[in-house]
């Protein structure tokens, strides 16, 4: 279902600029969840309804009555959602989900919304997370809609995308998304992906020259961090267990930090990430299931900094065994 991503080009806008007051709708967001309380949310020419129990608004102003960007992110059991809006001939928060998306199979196709012709991005990734991104834009001004489904069952984003709405004043001018960005789009992604490292997950060491490295430097995480620890039934044990002659438990020689996520860094998100790690008796990282993630890039960048544990596997009279364990990141913005 995944289709090799082939952007064609970001369509400039004009829009309007006002909108009714905010109002609220109640929904049923699944059997035992309870209802979730939708609000509108409006700001320099688009509305959109989010849940407003997780509603959370970042803003920074350029003078007193302008705002350079305002970010909106919501949540429910089976969803996140992302809205950004600025004001700015600084397009980063473009790029960062575009260089982001670079690295996903993606399905892009033209969306219209109002009439207002825009770009639609839908794909997946690490942890089963599914992707919905509209983009609009409007010299200075960028509008990015944003939905991430954790389950396949939720609809919760087909409300968000439903519910995006933008108002038009003057007829749409061509394309120019060389003026946005100084480079087409097609071309930021393909540059992005020349530059990305498939991960390599559950590979035998028959030939170790295909393995990923056993120790590196953890990715730049700009404003955040993120650290390791063991958990679970069979958590990381870090020390050698001597029970008998020859016996000896899973030793953990280094343990890298992984990087922060820029997209995951640019929408305030934080959470964990519980991986079921396959530690092979060779001395290498076998196998990395997600037990539980967090979207964005930080299940990837957990995935990662497993990958590059180095260890001495554990012994039963004196020979080396496999042993799986869970492993869990926290991840925190400062």
């Amino acid at each position: 279902m995944r289709v090799v991503l082939a952007i064609l080009a970001i369509l400039v806008v004009q829009l309007g600029l006002s909108y009714p007051a905010a109002s609220q709708t109640e929904y049923d967001d699944g059997p035992g969840s309870g209802p979730v309380i939708w609000k509108e949310v409006s700001y320099n020419g688009f509305m959109a309804s989010l849940p407003g129990a997780s509603l959370k608004v970042y803003s920074s102003r350029t003078n007193e009555e302008e705002y350079k960007y305002k970010k909106y992110t919501a949540s429910t059991e089976n969803a996140s959602f992302f809205v950004s809006a600025y004001n700015s001939v600084d397009h980063s928060p473009l790029k960062t989900v575009l260089d982001f998306a670079a690295t996903k199979d993606v399905v892009d196709s033209e969306v219209i919304v109002d009439g207002v012709p825009g770009r639609r991005l839908v794909f997946s990734e690490e942890g089963g997370f599914g992707h919905e991104v509209l983009i609009f834009i409007e010299q200075p001004r960028t509008w990015i809609f944003h939905a991430v489904r954790h389950t396949d069952d939720s609809d919760d984003v087909s409300k968000f995308v439903e519910s995006v709405r933008l108002e038009i004043t003057r007829a749409p001018t061509e394309p120019d998304i060389r003026g946005v960005l100084k480079r087409s789009v097609s071309d930021v992604l393909a540059e992005a992906k020349k530059f990305r490292q498939l991960p390599v997950v559950g590979i035998e060491p028959d030939d170790p020259s295909s393995l990923p490295a056993r120790e590196g430097k953890p990715g730049q995480g700009g404003m955040g961090s993120g650290s390791g620890s063991g958990s679970g039934q069979k958590a990381l044990d870090t020390s050698e267990k001597k029970a008998g002659s020859g016996d000896s438990g899973l030793k953990i020689l280094t343990k890298p930090r992984p990087g922060y996520s820029e997209l995951a860094r640019r929408y305030n998100l934080q959470g964990s990430v519980l991986l079921r790690v396959t530690f092979l008796s060779n001395g290498y990282v076998g196998k990395v299931e997600v037990v539980e993630g967090t979207p964005m890039g930080i299940t990837g960048k957990a995935i990662d900094a497993a990958k590059r544990i180095r260890f001495n596997p554990p012994t039963r009279n004196g020979v080396p065994y496999t042993v799986n364990k869970m492993v869990q990141y926290h991840f925190t913005i400062y």
